[in-house]
């Protein structure tokens, strides 16, 4: 919360990829106020039946919901859902694969440039959680990054570190600081498992 207080502002454009309930969509449409927008991006059809409640139930009017999972291109991916279904919090393309209680589900999947090209849209901050394929997601998003320059909020996993830190750092020069420490992250083995600004 503290860093989306420091980063957004009156008029953003936002995206929240992975937007579960959310927790995070609601809160950044009160920041950009009725003059922005929030485009909330959530794949499992029970969590964004959830999320489109919440944002009734709270009168919501600046955030678009979006059905579908983000990577690096258009198509289709299975989903798995652990805990027989109850675990969608934790839904992912690429974990759970040996879990024998999970649910399966196919769903769409869209680049963000993709996305953005076809909606003429210039994001200004990006909060991206989605279980272990960041680094498909930040693949699929690098041309508008390198044009727009948005603050991205992200939660670092084992299998997408490697190109998050490619594309971020060695290819756009941004800067990383460990969203909870504020503490600027200098090199790669610095960034694992936490969430990073």
């Amino acid at each position: 919360q503290r860093a989306l207080r420091r980063y957004l502002k009156p008029g953003d454009v936002v995206f929240d990829v992975g937007a579960n309930w959310g927790f995070f969509t609601l809160y950044m449409s009160q920041l950009v106020g009725s003059q922005g927008s929030v485009i909330a991006l959530e794949p499992v059809p029970f969590t964004a039946a959830i999320l489109l409640r919440n944002l009734q139930a709270n009168h919501i009017s600046n955030v678009e919901v979006i059905q579908k999972a983000v990577s690096s291109d258009e198509g289709n991916r299975c989903i798995r859902i652990p805990e027989g279904g109850e675990g969608h919090p934790m839904a992912s393309i690429n974990w759970h694969k040996v879990d024998p209680d999970v649910i399966e589900i196919t769903v769409k999947t869209i680049s963000l440039d993709t996305f953005c090209s076809m909606r003429a849209l210039e994001p200004n901050f990006v909060k991206i959680d989605v279980e272990g394929a960041d680094g498909e997601v930040i693949t699929g998003f690098q041309h508008t990054i390198g044009r727009c320059r948005p603050v991205i909020f992200i939660e670092c996993s084992d299998l997408g570190r490697e190109r998050v830190w490619e594309v971020m750092k060695n290819r756009y020069q941004y800067r990383c600081f460990n969203a909870a420490s504020d503490k600027e992250v200098g090199s790669i083995d610095e960034y694992r498992h936490a969430d990073f600004l």
